[in-house]
């Protein structure tokens, strides 16, 4: 984020506050019922002109000593932040702090139950500019809050935040978003960024057509292998048992960058070209590979076709244009893909959150337990299809083809707009609506013991 940014942030933040009536009113009326409709209406200026007798929302903190005057304020700043090498904002803390004199705290809406002010204040506040607000391009990523003590006259109820705009909500990292926010990205066939890198998913078309679905689920699959099926394939007993040793400070892009060979880049870089939608993508130093240099101009061939970097031109450029793929931001692009592909599910935040074990054995049994769950699931699934020898040999092309006759809306013609996680939801959910109509005909015709799951259940 840049400095000039701030501002802008900041003033979006109070408009959208000093838009709503009732936190106006909240602000404004200092009496047991501020919901009175007939209460004089308060103004955004009102509430936002410094100088303005009747300001409740400013950007900049409260002063302590302030003791004169009943009333309830918020204030909205930036309270600490930290820049980069290049003196750009990296991490920064947006406060919101909503102060109310001690005697304002209680107020009661006509006899009805009786409300805390500052807490209702705080409910509005992150409805209207939390991350599930509608309607407005302030998203705030509220991480908790703080009951502080101002003085004597005064106690505050303050918000912490992060500051998301409307692009990065709806370009949401995989990491940040929870799991039913995944999902319903992933069905709506939305982008998903990693730091500045956009991931968008192919449709059927564009698959077909761009790459032929074979060699597309291949490539998905080069780049999916795990530090396992890297280690497993090193023959020399010697290096693989120094692997394993090295395994907790290695991640799957060293094997691609490092130590796979020149092949495995090369594969590697055909993957990325066509996730990123991109020829211009290459290995720009030791580890690191950079998109659309060539596109910016800053790299160029000269008249002997001899590679060269134009520092002129990469001095002007913006930081965010420059795209990067290295070890650290790989793992989440990865994942993305998977998730994109129907290749994997989205997880919880519980089951996101990093595990802590007491100590390296615990860690690597932790991990070994985990694997073979996932092997048994794999078995049965694998099992549940061999039940049928026809069911069992079905391909992508019978699942399409098993949609566009099925559904109700998909058909031959509109099906291959959809992307993969589309088709395969869509699949499952026709599924469920089997299973379920079937089970229902079973009953009525006098089946016991009969497990019946709603079509609507979680997929």
């Amino acid at each position: 984020m840049k400095l000039e940014s701030m501002s802008k942030n900041i003033i979006n933040i109070m408009f959208t506050l000093a838009k709503n009536e009732m936190l106006g009113r909240l602000l404004t009326h200092d009496v047991s019922n501020p919901y009175d409709l007939s209460l004089a209406k308060p103004t955004v200026e009102g509430l936002i002109k410094p100088d303005a007798s009747t300001a409740k929302i400013f950007p900049y903190p409260f002063d302590a000593e302030a003791t004169n005057l009943d009333g309830s304020f918020i204030r909205v700043y930036y309270n600490d932040g930290e820049f980069n090498d290049n003196e750009v904002i990296v991490e920064s803390n947006i406060h919101i702090d909503i102060i109310v004199s001690k005697t304002l705290w209680l107020i009661n809406d006509n006899g009805r139950e009786s409300l805390i002010r500052p807490y209702d204040i705080a409910g509005r506040v992150i409805d209207l500019v939390g991350r599930r607000s509608i309607g407005t391009n302030v998203k705030l990523r509220f991480e908790g809050y703080q009951h502080l003590y101002v003085n004597t006259k005064y106690d505050c109820i303050r918000l912490y935040a992060d500051y998301m705009s409307v692009e990065t909500w709806w370009h949401m990292s995989i990491r940040d978003a929870d799991e039913l926010d995944t999902k319903l990205l992933l069905l709506s066939g939305s982008t998903f960024k990693v730091g500045n890198l956009e991931i968008i998913p192919f449709t059927f078309d564009e698959i077909i057509k761009g790459y032929g679905y074979t060699n597309y689920m291949n490539s998905l699959q080069w780049i999916s292998l795990s530090i396992d099926d890297f280690i497993k394939s090193v023959l020399d007993i010697e290096k693989r048992i120094l692997l394993e040793k090295e395994r907790a400070s290695l991640k799957t892009f060293d094997f691609y960058t490092k130590l796979g060979g020149h092949d495995m880049l090369e594969s590697l870089l055909i993957a990325l070209s066509m996730i990123f939608r991109t020829k211009d993508i290459r290995v720009i130093e030791d580890g690191v590979i950079g998109i659309n240099f060539e596109k910016l101009g800053i790299y160029s061939y000269d008249e002997n076709g001899k590679l060269s970097v134009n520092n002129e031109v990469l001095s002007t450029i913006n930081e965010n244009e420059i795209l990067l793929i290295h070890r650290d931001n790989f793992d989440e692009i990865v994942e993305v893909v998977k998730l994109q592909n129907y290749l994997k599910k989205p997880e919880s935040n519980k089951e996101k959150s990093e595990e802590q074990y007491a100590d390296e054995e615990s860690r690597v049994l932790a991990e070994q337990m985990k694997k073979n769950e996932e092997k048994v699931s794999k078995v049965k699934k694998r099992q549940a299809l061999e039940n049928d020898e026809d069911e069992g040999s079905m391909d992508i092309f019978d699942i399409i083809s098993s949609v566009s006759t099925k559904s109700n809306s998909i058909n031959k013609l509109n099906i291959w707009a959809l992307t993969l996680y589309q088709l395969y939801d869509e699949y499952a959910r026709l599924e469920l609506i089997d299973n379920y109509d079937f089970s229902i005909k079973a009953m009525m015709a006098g089946a016991e013991k009969i497990d019946i799951k709603h079509w609507s259940s979680k997929i």
